[in-house]
């Protein structure tokens, strides 16, 4: 699947960096992933090494195969 950046994608890009205190291309990444997984109503596994955009994933219902425990 491809997924293009528009206007759409980057407005909710703005909202999730706003709501969860992310960096720039952090939310256009997150957003990309909840496009997919609205569109295709499927469990979307997202992982990066950046426990707060793995944080903000999980609160989305995403997987998230490298969230780390809370300390």
């Amino acid at each position: 699947m491809s997924i293009a950046i528009n206007q759409a994608l980057v407005e909710q890009a703005g909202q999730l960096a706003d709501g969860f205190a992310l960096r720039a291309y952090d939310s256009v990444q997150l957003a990309a992933a909840l496009f997919v997984q609205r569109r295709t109503q499927s469990p979307v596994t997202f992982a990066c090494f950046d426990d707060r955009l793995n944080r903000a994933a999980a609160l989305l219902e995403m997987q998230t195969p490298f969230l780390l425990p809370m300390r």
